[in-house]
């Protein structure tokens, strides 16, 4: 009795859609709960292919994979709870979606059947999966399309669901970080919402000087899953932070920390400026022993990392303070009497001097070159001669 007059509510669901616009998904704009603030309300988080329609009102759904909670089912049923309008046609067959539902309880209920909970906007606890994961998982004020990777999806909710599965562990180093992001950038902390009500925590940064990547933004927000960037980035300190590029409709100045499994792995993508900078640059044994280079070593350590492969991650801090001095043609450094004029990029913020002899103790002269990216047209910065090329 009880499962027929589920399945009598369902149906008059069904009848009641009638009565509502073709656009009631597109009303929720104003924002419903971001997905990763409803995964403790729900039984199972699963990741599935749409296969039929078994009634006018439900979906079946192949089990692909399950974030969160059991079921032995290699298909499941959704209903949708009442209160909201539940288009079938949002969720074509052969399509792929990840679900946050509950379980149906009462006499007669199988164990195959789940209900999708509703929260005025029910897009709230369902996630589009095409080349990547497509949903609002942390926007608070306003309804914005975001997509991540499935692995990065996978260690998100890491945060949120202890055990959860990680698509990956342990840590890494920041000279490790270059090719797997998308902009790596210096720049000073304007503002830091470290508080709960802002999800995900996130600081906003004035663009000092970029080494990987480009924007034209002068102002980027940066977001993290966790509070240590916002807890540690001071208001008005500076910093250096490596971040891929969010996706979506107004997003184009939005930057997040990509996200690793665990937290001694996110820190990584953060180093302080101070009188140095200051961080975890090449360690691998002690993720906690921060070393410490001058702006211009750490340049030209991103400079040659790609072109030494075949050094250790402490040589190639080394690289930085040693400049190749000891065998300048290894490093394309000939003694010719640099012809060539000092050049800047303004597109670009690249500063070229191929040729900066500067006095030397013994009475003679040291030609040095210069070269680094700086975001503003004109600045002043301090040499360091020790970090240099010398040719």
């Amino acid at each position: 009795m009880i499962l027929i007059m589920c399945k009598l509510r369902y149906y008059f669901l069904s009848l009641f859609i009638l009565f509502v616009s073709n656009n009631a998904l597109a009303d929720c704009a104003w924002g419903g709960k971001p997905f990763l603030k409803i995964v403790e309300e729900v039984d199972l988080i699963v990741r599935g292919q749409i296969l039929a329609y078994p009634s006018s009102s439900s979906l079946e759904m192949e089990v692909l994979e399950i974030y969160k909670g059991t079921t032995d089912a290699l298909k499941i049923q959704i209903f949708p709870d009442s209160f909201f309008y539940f288009r079938l046609e949002s969720f074509s067959i052969g399509s792929e979606w990840i679900f946050a539902v509950k379980r149906m309880e009462g006499d007669g209920v199988s164990d195959k059947q789940y209900i999708l909970p509703s929260d005025y906007c029910e897009d709230s606890y369902f996630l589009k999966v095409e080349d990547s994961v497509v949903g609002n998982f942390t926007n608070t004020e306003k309804y914005i399309q975001q997509r991540v990777s499935l692995d990065e999806f996978r260690d998100m909710l890491l945060i949120f669901i202890p055990n959860a599965q990680a698509s990956c562990s342990g840590g890494t180093v920041f000279l490790k970080l270059l090719e797997q992001v998308d902009l790596i950038v210096r720049g000073k902390i304007l503002a830091s919402y470290p508080k709960e009500s802002h999800l995900p925590y996130s600081v906003d940064m004035e663009v000092l000087e970029i080494y990987k990547g480009t924007t034209e933004a002068l102002k980027i927000n940066i977001l993290a899953l966790t509070n240590y960037i916002a807890a540690n980035a001071l208001i008005g300190t500076e910093g250096i932070f490596a971040v891929d590029r969010m996706d979506g409709d107004g997003m184009s100045d939005q930057y997040i920390i990509p996200i690793k499994g665990s937290q001694s792995y996110r820190n990584k993508f953060y180093l302080k400026v101070e009188a140095s900078v200051v961080g975890n640059l090449s360690n691998t044994e002690n993720y906690y022993n921060a070393q410490r280079v001058s702006l211009n070593e750490f340049r030209n350590m991103l400079q040659y990392i790609d072109s030494k492969p075949s050094l250790t991650d402490n040589e190639r801090v080394q690289v930085g303070r040693q400049q190749c001095i000891d065998d300048p043609a290894s490093c394309g450094i000939s003694n010719d009497d640099c012809p060539q004029e000092a050049s800047y990029d303004p597109t670009t913020g690249k500063l070229h001097i191929p040729c900066l002899k500067v006095p030397s103790a013994s009475g003679g002269m040291t030609t040095y070159e210069v070269n680094f990216s700086q975001r503003i047209p004109s600045f002043v910065f301090d040499l360091d001669l020790n970090s240099l090329k010398v040719h």
